[in-house]
C-alpha cells in the first residue's frame, strides 16, 4: 500500500513489477501562461475525462539517434548506481525500470518551459550529455512504446495516465494535453482527490500491470495537485527453452556477505557474449527476437556497486557493449531462478543526479499549466519493482506515478563458461537499441 505524501518512505512491494510515483505539489504562484479548456466528459464514477475530443495527430516514429540510445543506456546505469550508493546497503537487491522512469519524466518534461533550468536538469537526467528537446524525447519514447506493443514474440502492456486534483488551483493547457495524448497515449482525468479517486487510480494500475500491482497508494494528500502514472507489464518466454534436465535444483549462490544459499540453477548454451569494464556476460533471448535477458558477472572480488562505477567510466556505453556482443563463441551459462522486490523514495537519488529546480517553488512548468494556475513542483518520486525469472522465462510489470503538489556456429567453437553464482548485474534489454528496459543488481538470494 502506497501513501503519496511528503517525506514518506515507499514500502517494499511486488513478478517483474515496478511502481514509481512522481508527485507534484502547488508552489504558490501563478505561471503567466494562457488558459485552455478541453470540454471534459465524465467517464468514471469519480473522474472527468480531460482527453475527450483531443485531435489525434500523426506521430513520427523514429530510429533513435546513436548518441541518444547510448545516453539512455548510460542514464539507466547512472540511476541504478546512484540508487545503490545512496541506499548504502550493498547486501540488498536492487531493481529499476529506466524506461518506465523515462516515460513518466518524459510527460513531465514536456510541460517544462523552453530554455528553463528545470528543463535542462530534466533532459540531462533522461539524455545525459545530449542537447536534445522534449519533442525529440517524445518521439523516441513513442517509438519505444510502439515497439513493445507491436512485438508478437513477447507480451507488453504500456500505459500512461495523468490525474488532476479538482480541488487544486491548477489546470492543464490544451497543447500539453494534446502532446500527452498523442505521444504517450495518456488518459487524463480530473477528479477530487478523495478515497474514491484513490480506488480508481489503484484500479487503473492493477489493470495495466496485469493485477501484479493491486494498489500503489492508500490516500492522496490534499496538497497534491497532479499525479502522472506510467505502467509497464512484460511476459516473455525463452526463445530456447530450458528442459528439466537443465535445472540443478541443488545449486548454490554466494551472497554478497559471503554466506551461501541453495537455489535452482538454470543451465543453458547460448551465443551472445557481452564484455564491458572487465566483466563478462551473456544474452538469453526471449521469443520474437527483439528482447533479451542480460546477465553480467563483475570481475572476481568486485562488488556490483563498484562494477557499475567501472561501467560508467568505461570507454564504451552499456548499449554499445550489448550491440557489439560476440556471437561466435559458445557460452555455457548458469543463472539462478529468482524473484526480487524493491521500493524506494527516489527524491534524494534524483537530486544527487542533478534534478534540483523541479523540486523548488521556482520550478518552471508553464507549458503544462494555465496562467491562472498555482505553480507546481515535484513533491515525491516513488519507485517500486519486482521481477520473476525462472525456467520458463520472465514476468515483469512496472507502474510509474509522478505527483506534484500545488508549488553463426563453428566446427571447433571456443567455449566460455559464465556462472552467475555470485552477485551480478542483470536486465531486460531492447535489442534494437541496446537500452535496458529493466536493470538490476542481484546481491543475495533470500
Amino acid at each position: 500500500m502506497r501513501h503519496f505524501s511528503r517525506g514518506r518512505k515507499l514500502l517494499r512491494a511486488a513478478a517483474l513489477t515496478l511502481t514509481m510515483g512522481l508527485l507534484l505539489t502547488g508552489c504558490g504562484e501563478t505561471t503567466g501562461q494562457e488558459q485552455g479548456n478541453n470540454g471534459p466528459t465524465v467517464v468514471k464514477a469519480n473522474a472527468v475525462n480531460l482527453a475527450e475530443g483531443v485531435e489525434k495527430k500523426e506521430i513520427s516514429f523514429v530510429d533513435l539517434e546513436d548518441t541518444h540510445r547510448k545516453a539512455l543506456a548510460t542514464g539507466a546505469v547512472k540511476l541504478l548506481q546512484k540508487t545503490m550508493e545512496i541506499e548504502g546497503k550493498p547486501n540488498e537487491n536492487y531493481l529499476i525500470s529506466p524506461v518506465s522512469l523515462q516515460m513518466a519524466f518524459g510527460m513531465l518534461t514536456t510541460g517544462s518551459e523552453d530554455g528553463s533550468e528545470t528543463r535542462k536538469e530534466l533532459m540531462e537526467l533522461l539524455l545525459p550529455g545530449e542537447n536534445a528537446t522534449p519533442m525529440i524525447l517524445n518521439e523516441e519514447m513513442a517509438t519505444l512504446a510502439k515497439r513493445m506493443q507491436t512485438d508478437t514474440g513477447t507480451d507488453w502492456n504500456v500505459a500512461n495516465s495523468i490525474w488532476l486534483n479538482q480541488g487544486a488551483n491548477v489546470r492543464l493547457k490544451e497543447s500539453y494535453i494534446s502532446d500527452a495524448v498523442n505521444y504517450y497515449q495518456a488518459e487524463l482525468y480530473s477528479a477530487p482527490f478523495d478515497e474514491k479517486t484513490v480506488k480508481e487510480i489503484n484500479a487503473w494500475v492493477k489493470e495495466n500491470t496485469k493485477d501484479r500491482i493491486p494498489e500503489i497508494l492508500n490516500q492522496l494528500d490534499p496538497q497534491t495537485a497532479l499525479v502522472l502514472v506510467n505502467a509497464l507489464a512484460f511476459d516473455g518466454t525463452w526463445a530456447k527453452p530450458i528442459g528439466t534436465n537443465q535445472v540443478n535444483e541443488k545449486g548454490s549462490f554466494t551472497n554478497a556477505d559471503g554466506t551461501k544459499k541453495k537455489v535452482a540453477m538454470l543451465q543453458s548454451e547460448e551465443n551472445g557474449y557481452v564484455q564491458i569494464a572487465d566483466g563478462r556476460g551473456f544474452l538469453k533471448w526471449y521469443g520474437g527476437g527483439y528482447y533479451a535477458f542480460l546477465g553480467l558477472l563483475p570481475p572476481e572480488g568486485m562488488t556490483t556497486g563498484e562494477y557499475l562505477k567501472n561501467i560508467l567510466a568505461d570507454g564504451k556505453s552499456l548499449a554499445d557493449a550489448i550491440k557489439m556482443a560476440d556471437y561466435e563463441p559458445t557460452l555455457e551459462v548458469e543463472f539462478p531462478e529468482f524473484k526480487v522486490e524493491y521500493g524506494a523514495n527516489m527524491n534524494e537519488i534524483l537530486q544527487a543526479l542533478g534534478v534540483k529546480k523541479a523540486y523548488t517553488p521556482n520550478a518552471q512548468f508553464g507549458k503544462m499549466i494555465t496562467e491562472d494556475s498555482e505553480r507546481i513542483c515535484v513533491d515525491q518520486v516513488m519507485h517500486n519493482t519486482m521481477i520473476e525469472v525462472d525456467r520458463h522465462g520472465t514476468k515483469a510489470a512496472a507502474a510509474t506515478a509522478i505527483a506534484a503538489t500545488e508549488a553463426a556456429i563453428f566446427e571447433t567453437p571456443e567455449i566460455i563458461r559464465i556462472n552467475l553464482d555470485r552477485p551480478f548485474i542483470y536486465g531486460i534489454i531492447d535489442m534494437t537499441t541496446g537500452i535496458p528496459v529493466f536493470l538490476g543488481a542481484q546481491n543475495s538470494m533470500d
